[in-house]
């Protein structure tokens, strides 16, 4: 009969776990940029990455290049006079609502983004009660960059007050502080228009229509 040392079955156990780890569904979503199991917010993420990651989360979607290159230099210009965490949450929460709600600091004021209603409706209204599982999920996602732990949103979906009561409960979570605070800037996204009867060469400067002209960065 084959002996088996203790040390060998810890390191079989060892290995067992780090497979469930890999394989099991809810652990890891892998189609959210910078997204990794259980999402450890100390991880370092490029501005880039933390856009299309809070994108993908909220809408199902990729940025456009000129949403992404939009909200990268809203995040340096923040940065750059230590407002980074409060540009951070703006982001993120109006993916969801819109401005003119976010900027309302009660929680019945609550009015959603065109596309994010479309997704889960709520006609203006913080306290619907249909789809708020789906709606907290959607939270997890984008702000926190992670599929739901069961306890935690356990906890959210019985105890709140409202959609807007829960967008804040996220961003001002200590974990997406910590998030926040391990986001680089990296390098700038560059987009341009592909536009046939443009000069070959691309050209600075707004488009106006109806003339249109391709853009350098």
């Amino acid at each position: 009969m084959f002996s088996i040392k203790p040390r060998a079955l810890v390191c079989g156990f060892c290995l067992v776990v780090m497979l469930l780890l890999v394989v099991s569904p809810g652990l890891t979503r892998l189609s959210i940029p910078g997204s990794i199991a259980h999402a450890d917010p100390t991880i370092p993420r490029s501005y880039t990455e933390f856009i299309d990651a809070a994108y993908v989360g909220a809408l199902g979607r990729f940025p456009t290049c000129f949403e992404e290159q939009a909200e990268y230099d809203s995040l340096v210009n923040a940065a750059s006079v230590g407002a980074l965490h409060q540009e951070a949450k703006r982001f993120v929460s109006t993916l969801f609502m819109t401005q003119a709600s976010y900027d309302v600091a009660d929680l019945s004021t609550y009015c959603q983004t065109s596309e994010y209603e479309a997704i889960n409706p709520a006609s203006c209204n913080a306290f619907v009660g249909t789809g708020l599982g789906d709606f907290l999920t959607d939270l997890y996602q984008a702000f926190l960059l992670r599929e739901p732990d069961s306890d935690g949103f356990n906890f959210w979906l019985s105890n709140n007050n409202g959609r807007k009561h829960l967008i804040d409960a996220f961003q001002s979570s200590i974990e997406f502080d910590i998030l926040v605070d391990n986001l680089y800037a990296g390098t700038r996204p560059t987009c341009f228009i592909e536009c046939p009867e443009c000069n070959p060469d691309p050209c600075e400067g707004p488009n106006q229509p109806p003339h249109y002209s391709k853009l350098c960065q």
